[in-house]
């Protein structure tokens, strides 16, 4: 994952008796910071975001400029860019994988997404899953125990390498739902539609619950956030795919004094991956000499350090969001896509990496998974090769209210009348 590619971007909610401004996106630009703070206020306020939109904390977010690690330019935009017209998106609709979709979700004349409709078309492709079922969340959401011993074990090696794969137990497994959530990405990859969208379902922000325990370990047993960074890849090797490039996540930033761990990537396949069907490679940090920078090269490290992640469907692998890594090449004999998902995830005291920041313990409304899986798509779209037709309907999905927040977004965010 890229969190660091985040564009900028603010929210504002509006309350009969006052205004909140919430920040959904990291400033990284100096020169527009003074407009993204409170009045009588010299630190901008950071937004926890619950399912009934309440704020439940504030915390200071430094500005800090950034450069994306693949295009070497830094992520600032001008005024000057402007998003497609609605006329535009009007045209593109008759794309033929984006026209079945948005003639359910939208508007008669697409301008507008309609959540009732589009949780009844997500529910086409995932039968057997679940969209802000009360009941269902009500007896899943249980986090699987840790001995001390397997704490312990965590936290070393994240400490020493920076990384670590968990295993659960094969009941834990079997509850995870993880061949309902390969099926339902199978589908949406078929239609052609982002596979990102699975974050509509329940299942899928409740897997991490499940490993609630787990990941706390390995962030030091530290209260910690979920981060607007998220994807669901679908990669075929036999159609030439592979995972995405070397790259580092957060990167310096997301770390923590003496070079603790701030920030984790949370990976997890939804099949059983190896060499063959392509995995996630790493350089484990203590044989990295670029670590704690930015620095992305694959001439400093010796080759020979590079590790492997193959692993089972339910699996959960972690690592630092300093780390170098990269998704590998699968082989044209694969005969299984590499199925897979994950997450940024922050520890609470960390100035916000992006935003907003999700509690980890409640579940986002339907509207809000939908306008982040927007977000994903606008912030992620060049590294993930997202069609620019699925980036107009995210800016449609912004300009829908489907959360009940008005967004105040970059100019090429928003989809113009």
């Amino acid at each position: 994952m890229w969190p660091g590619i985040c564009r900028n971007s603010h929210a504002t909610k509006v309350d009969d008796a006052n205004t909140e401004r919430l920040d959904i996106g990291c400033q990284r630009d100096e020169a527009r910071s003074s407009r993204c703070r409170p009045s009588g206020s010299s630190q901008r306020r950071t937004a926890v975001v619950e399912c009934h939109f309440e704020v439940a904390a504030f915390r200071s977010c430094q500005a800090n400029p950034i450069t994306s690690p693949i295009s070497g330019v830094s992520n600032r935009h001008d005024d000057a860019d402007r998003a497609p017209t609605l006329i535009t998106f009007r045209q593109r609709m008759n794309i033929n994988s984006v026209a079945p979709l948005i003639e359910q979700c939208t508007t008669t004349d697409g301008s507008r997404f309609k959540l009732d409709r589009a949780v009844a078309a997500f529910r086409q492709f995932g039968k057997n899953l679940h969209a802000d079922d009360i009941a269902h969340v009500t007896l899943q959401r249980q986090a699987m125990r840790l001995s001390e011993q397997s704490v312990s074990a965590i936290a070393k090696r994240m400490d020493v390498e920076g990384y670590m794969h968990y295993q659960p137990a094969p009941d834990i497994r079997r509850a995870l739902d993880i061949a309902k959530m390969r099926d339902v990405v199978v589908s949406l990859a078929r239609a052609k539609i982002p596979t990102v969208f699975a974050f509509v379902y329940d299942e899928f922000w409740l897997t991490y619950w499940e490993f609630h325990n787990v990941i706390k370990a390995a962030l030091g047993q530290r209260e910690f956030f979920l981060l607007p960074d998220f994807w669901v890849w679908h990669v075929d090797a036999k159609e030439g795919e592979a995972g995405w490039a070397i790259h580092r996540d957060a990167g310096a930033r997301s770390l923590l004094s003496d070079r603790e761990t701030g920030a984790v990537s949370a990976w997890i396949p939804l099949v059983d991956v190896n060499t063959v069907t392509g995995c996630v490679m790493v350089v484990p940090k203590e044989r990295d000499p670029d670590f704690g920078t930015d620095r992305v090269s694959q001439i400093t490290f010796d080759v020979r350090d590079i590790r492997a992640l193959p692993g089972c469907a339910g699996d959960l692998m972690l690592w630092d969001q300093a780390l170098l890594h990269w998704g590998s090449r699968g082989s044209v004999f694969s005969e299984t896509p590499r199925i897979s998902m994950s997450i940024g995830i922050q520890v609470a005291s960390l100035s916000p990496l992006n935003l907003p920041l999700l509690k980890p313990d409640v579940l986002p409304s339907v509207g809000l998974r939908l306008e982040m899986v927007a977000k994903q798509i606008l912030q992620y779209s060049r590294h993930a090769a997202v069609a620019p037709e699925w980036c107009d309907v995210a800016r449609v999905i912004f300009a829908s209210g489907l959360s009940g927040i008005t967004y105040e977004l970059p100019p090429d965010w928003r989809l113009s009348t």
